[in-house]
């Protein structure tokens, strides 16, 4: 596309002045601009002239004028995709406790220009009119969900990284990477739908406002306190805004088959939930999912359940209503709430398949992933072995409602009660498997004296706050410890002779396990690949139909054989592009 170089520079000037309010002077923007010193003269004259610059002598400085103002006050009074969103964030804004925002695409990052409050005289919340968000906020999502990959990976790059979401995500890359699948999610369902991502406690759910020719240059952002909302009031809102969308959105109505170059609609897709894309192994179940079922001919749509039990189960619902899945992968976020997501798939005679976390429904009849004993007693082995059966480990257990936790503990208690009072033992259950409060446990211990021979962590993000504490107290190397997952962050820390080992199970092989068992299922066969069995060791269990993954041990011998692995993993992520056989 060629460009007018005399427009350009006075945009990209006007764009300066604006993200800039207490004002540039004349040699500041000489040096941001790299123009001529003549160039950038007549530049500013022209726009002071003009009114869309505004010269403070006082200061010798340069500011945005008011001819700005008026040409936005004129886009937000006279342009259409303006009235629409207006009228939706009214609409939006008449639910209890409700906060609205509009928001424009500018650059690399999204601009609020419009505030709407159910109550009024409320406080102000969050950033005000004028402000800039993230493209990963809720808003920047609605706003690229048609953009190619392309050209989101310009704005990322442009964006230098900023956009990174919290969690697990080991790179700038990998949270590309989760970035463009939850782009996909956002294709799916016609909106964005985030559960806590700004860490305020809240829901916030952002329409694209939809021009007739197929664009999006505008979208609005509902936000509810999660404390202040229950189940029924945001299925109803999250199911009338579905409905909006698929009104509205031009791509959606019949005789446009095309949005954003992939196909709109796709009936009767094998649904994926996964409860969140932080993780490099969600990367690559994701990767191996969309290969498998490409390789299949089969349709698919995948959601990001954010760690967060009601939007894991909203999602579930709305696709089974909305998309009619011919056989569901569920991992659960919550043990104690995923009896309610089978029970739905069982009550709609879907069939579902358990995913990596164990669920001791009643109306779980597949699994395909570990079983978290093994994994235990792989870690407890190693530890026992290291410190001759004498010492004091300390057992960070994982969340305590996941059957997952329950199972490995089993295989913990099961190789120490071979050593007796020799080998002792404090467990601790960790909430989330949390990285941060799993640094602070052993933070306290050490503080108050207690001596400590090694550290078993159900996952390497546990192990890495451990590893953190350890390196901060100079104990680096010098207690055991021992992780679960195989990521990226064992291998740098084992080969730092700072972590000791870890478990890792291929995820590769349990995706495509796992993408095998739902082919089958959805086409009415039994798969004959799978064996009847509990998923819970220490408790009574419903036997389910299982493919169990195997685990295998890492540590500095064989380390080598694993960030091998990551890497190759990498390399086919970094050159694969997102395929045509998901439902955006």
């Amino acid at each position: 596309m060629k460009m007018v170089k005399s427009a350009y520079r006075a945009l990209n000037v006007l764009e300066l002045l604006a993200n800039r309010p207490a004002g540039l002077s004349f040699t500041e923007i000489l040096h941001e601009t790299g123009l001529a010193k003549s160039t950038v003269h007549e530049l500013m004259q022209t726009l002071v002239n003009r009114k869309y610059a505004h010269y403070r002598p006082l200061t010798k400085t340069y500011v945005a004028g008011a001819r700005v103002l008026t040409l936005g006050v004129q886009y937000l009074r006279h342009s259409p995709d303006m009235r629409q969103a207006a009228e939706l964030a009214r609409l939006m804004a008449s639910c209890p406790g409700a906060k609205v925002r509009v928001g424009v695409l500018s650059g690399e990052r999204v601009v609020i220009v419009q505030e709407e409050r159910a109550e009024a005289g409320a406080e102000p919340y969050g950033p005000a009119v004028g402000a800039e968000l993230p493209l990963t906020s809720a808003l920047g999502k609605a706003l690229l969900c048609l953009h190619s990959e392309e050209e989101i990976r310009l704005l990322w790059e442009t964006g230098r990284g900023a956009n990174v979401r919290s969690g697990q995500v080991q790179s700038e890359w990998e949270g590309w990477r989760s970035f463009v699948w939850q782009l996909r999610e956002v294709r799916s369902l016609g909106f964005a739908f985030e559960a806590d991502h700004t860490g305020r406690g809240q829901y916030s759910i952002s329409v694209p406002v939809w021009t007739d020719s197929g664009e999006v240059a505008v979208a609005v952002c509902l936000e509810l306190a999660k404390a202040e909302t229950d189940y029924a009031d945001l299925k109803r809102i999250v199911y009338t805004l579905y409905d909006w969308c698929q009104r509205m959105n031009p791509a959606a109505k019949p005789g446009r088959a095309e949005c954003g170059g992939e196909a709109a609609v796709a009936a009767n897709p094998i649904y994926v939930s996964l409860p969140n894309l932080d993780s490099q192994k969600a990367l690559e179940y994701l990767h191996t999912f969309e290969q498998a079922f490409q390789a299949e001919k089969l349709p698919w749509l995948m959601t990001d359940g954010h760690d967060d039990e009601w939007k894991q189960r909203l999602c579930l619902e709305l696709a089974m209503d909305k998309f009619s899945p011919r056989c569901i992968i569920i991992s659960p976020v919550d043990a104690q709430e995923s009896d309610r997501l089978f029970r739905a798939a069982a009550q709609a005679g879907i069939p579902a398949v358990c995913f990596q976390r164990p669920s001791r429904s009643r109306f779980a009849d597949y699994y395909v992933g570990g079983d978290g004993y093994e994994q235990g007693v792989m870690q407890m082995e190693y530890v026992a072995a290291r410190l001759k059966g004498r010492g004091h480990v300390l057992l960070l257990e994982g969340d305590p409602y996941n059957d997952n936790a329950r199972n490995m503990s089993f295989g913990h208690q099961t190789v120490l009660a071979k050593y007796g009072e020799r080998l002792r033992a404090t467990s601790v259950p960790v909430l989330r498997w949390s990285k941060e409060e799993s640094r602070q446990i052993v933070a306290e211990l050490l503080a108050s004296g207690e001596k400590l021979d090694a550290v078993v962590a159900g996952t390497d993000h546990m192990a890495e706050g451990v590893v953190e504490e350890l390196v901060r107290r100079k104990l680096a190397g010098k207690i055991i410890v021992v992780g679960g997952d195989g990521d990226a962050s064992a291998v740098r820390l084992i080969k730092a002779r700072q972590q000791h080992a870890t478990v890792f199970q291929h995820p590769a092989e349990a995706a495509r396990t796992a993408a095998r068992v739902a082919s089958a299922l959805a086409s009415g066969q039994a798969d004959g690949g799978m064996e009847r069995k509990p998923l819970l060791r220490d408790v009574p269990g419903k036997e389910v139909y299982a493919a169990v993954i195997p685990y295998t041990f890492y540590d500095a011998s064989n380390i080598a054989e694993l960030e091998a692995y990551w890497a190759r993993s990498e390399s086919g992520l970094r050159t694969h592009k997102l395929g045509k056989g998901y439902v955006p």
